[in-house]
């Protein structure tokens, strides 16, 4: 009860030289400040004290080998994830072959296990003994914005007061020289760059293993996943009203995370380390390609090496057929902690946020999607996190009912990605988990057609920042209209030859983007730590001129078409392959028409960009900004528009 969730920070740095171990608490009150820090000591204390329980060390190793076994993709090759693996080391004079021998080290640390209290005695000599050690408190300061602001104000006019003729002239002729280089196009052609010629035209697929296996729902996707079982539980939902919408994503929070069966939440906790790589259990709405149809899904996640196959499913099962919901100071401490993730996200995220805000009422699935992962389930959470524990459980009683409806037999569907061998492991497994699921009602394919009164509303949310995040979205084709890949290549376009550089080079902003959403069709241009607020929209009005009159070069579109056609082939890991594949077959998107798609982006031309821009980018559209009251009430007289004006 001291703070709402573990610091920021927390834990082991070792991308350093000199590596650090850091544990505290955030949204603290002043007066508690001590008992942390005391807390903080008893606890280490008592560990070394009472030792570490071989379950709990075997667990932690577990962990470690999961981490480092599993082929990650995202962003970059997973041969880059090894490289950044052994760079820290290498630079600060350590082995580089080393940090790569991952098998190597834990035998070794193993072996050092073996000595009794190897673990206890370091605690000691880093934790007690050391004298090298820091507490650091961040206190809010509401006046220090306003503070900055003034000092910074006062400090340019005694500047400007003490400047000559001469000094004046200089700096106006220093401002017109950088406008001029700003407005200066570059010279690519010295770059070397890819060709639309050098990308290939068809389609890398990854195909299924086993669909339907046997008639029970299941799929298997055999990938090169060095020893590690990915699968997926997932239960068709009914159709659900707006709050139950509203709480599924923290019902899928509460319920890896809390006791089920026999086992309290600590137990379950430490049985989920030492088997697996932990659970997730998450909604996913998606639109089917051949209808107008939705298909929503609760779906446990999970992994683990193909060794642990059968703790695996034993797990999932009492997950999600023995879950209790019952342990009201879990539950209370799991609620703060999300309300504090997701109203630090805001800040981090608020680009994502002000883009959720004003495509929420273009359809009814993106309202949803606010309703679930924008503001609105930070307000949610926030109003839940004021409750006492007691009050908390009378909140979630209804919903027991409904998590009963939803683990059946008749919904359920299962999705799985390993070697053969880890497959054929898995088969009994299986069958044994279908078995043991009760009968129930089937949940069919929704629609969703809920009135949305609104499609374009403008609004301001107020929250503490000292910066903004503008958002303006307009409907757009949806992926099925032949538009669809040229308004992909257009987000594109307009991002990297025109909102780039005038949102972050000339406004100062972190970022300015496009972004593009093929399935409900919408099209939002956004910015991202943005000092402005009226100039940014001023922006977006001069964007929709310059693609409209076709101010762009075959250069840009290019680069545009380049730039698209490397998200869409972004480097996955083998799991990652065929998630995505599962997620096109499942939506029903044919391969044929993914191929269309693929083909369509390469083949945009200039005219097709100005047919598109023309029939779509157009007003009305919706306008959505995150923001502080000051920089509002600073910015209002600028601003063209009336917006709402709301609190997060």
């Amino acid at each position: 009860d001291l703070g709402k969730a573990l610091a920021d920070g927390t834990g082991f740095e070792d991308d350093i030289r000199e590596t650090w171990f850091a544990v505290g608490l955030q949204g603290v009150s002043a007066d508690n400040i001590q008992a942390v820090e005391e807390l903080i000591d008893t606890s280490i204390k008592d560990i070394i004290k009472n030792g570490i329980s071989d379950e709990e060390v075997e667990a932690a190793l577990h962990q470690m080998e999961l981490d480092t076994r599993e082929i990650s993709g995202g962003h970059f090759p997973y041969s880059l994830n090894l490289l950044f693996r052994f760079f820290g080391p290498w630079m600060h004079g350590g082995d580089p072959v080393q940090a790569l021998d991952f098998d190597a080290s834990l035998q070794s640390l193993k072996e050092a296990l073996q000595s009794p209290n190897y673990l206890t005695a370091k605690m000691q000599e880093y934790f007690v003994d050391n004298p090298h050690r820091v507490t650091l408190t961040v206190k809010p300061d509401h006046e220090q914005g306003t503070r900055e602001t003034n000092e910074e104000t006062a400090k340019l006019a005694a500047i400007a007061k003490n400047l000559t003729e001469e000094e004046k002239k200089a700096v106006v002729e220093r401002g017109i020289a950088l406008e001029k280089q700003q407005e200066e196009v570059e010279d690519l052609a010295c770059l070397p760059n890819l060709k639309i010629s050098d990308i290939p035209k068809t389609l890398e697929v990854c195909k299924a293993t086993e669909l339907n296996w046997e008639g029970l729902g299941v799929d298997f996707y055999e990938q090169p996943t060095n020893g590690i079982f990915y699968c997926h539980w997932s239960f068709s939902l009914p159709t659900l009203t707006m709050e139950e919408h509203k709480w599924l994503p923290l019902l899928g929070t509460l319920i890896p995370a809390t006791g089920a069966g026999e086992l309290d939440y600590a137990a379950m906790s430490r049985r989920i380390s030492l088997h697996t790589g932990g659970f997730s259990l998450g909604v996913n709405l998606s639109k089917l390609a051949q209808s107008k149809d939705y298909r929503n899904e609760f779906s446990l996640k999970s992994k683990a090496l193909d060794s642990k196959i059968p703790e695996l499913f034993t797990i999932a099962k009492e997950l999600l057929l023995h879950w209790r919901l019952d342990e009201e100071t879990r539950i209370q401490s799991l609620v703060k902690q999300k309300s504090s993730s997701a109203s630090n996200s805001v800040l981090a995220s608020g680009h994502q946020y002000a883009a959720s805000l004003a495509m929420r009422n273009l359809t009814p699935a993106l309202q949803i999607d606010e309703l679930q992962s924008g503001v609105s389930q930070v307000q949610f959470l926030k109003a839940l996190s004021k409750l006492s524990s007691a009050d908390l459980l009378k909140e979630i009683a209804p919903f027991k009912k409904l998590l009963k409806r939803i683990f059946v037999k008749e919904n359920f569907s299962l999705f799985a990605v390993g070697s053969a061998g880890a497959w054929e492991l898995a088969k009994t497994e299986i069958k044994g988990f279908i078995d043991s699921l009760p009968s129930g009602e089937k949940a069919t394919n929704i629609k969703l057609d809920a009135g949305i009164k609104d499609h374009f509303q403008k609004e301001v949310w107020f929250t503490t920042t000292p910066v903004s995040y503008v958002a303006k979205s307009f409907p757009a084709p949806l992926e099925k209209d032949p538009l669809s890949p040229k308004f992909l290549v257009m987000a594109n376009l307009m991002k990297s030859s025109f909102l780039h550089g005038e949102i972050r080079e000339k406004g100062g902003a972190y970022g300015g983007m496009a972004s593009f959403q093929a399935i409900e069709g919408a099209i939002t241009f956004l910015s991202y730590r943005d000092p402005h607020v009226a100039r940014t929209l001023k922006v977006y009005d001069r964007a929709l001129e310059w693609v409209r009159n076709g101010n762009f070069t075959d250069e840009n579109l290019e680069e545009a078409i380049r730039i698209t056609m490397s998200n869409l082939d972004t480097p996955l890991s083998p799991a990652g392959k065929a998630i995505r594949e599962k997620s096109h077959y499942q939506r029903g998107k044919k391969l044929e028409e993914r191929q269309a798609y693929r083909e369509g982006i390469l083949g945009t031309t200039r005219e097709e960009i100005l047919e598109a821009a023309t029939k779509w980018l157009k007003e009305p559209a919706a306008v959505a900004t995150i923001t502080s009251k000051d920089i509002f009430e600073a910015e209002k007289p600028e601003i063209s528009i009336s917006l709402v004006e709301s609190q997060i």
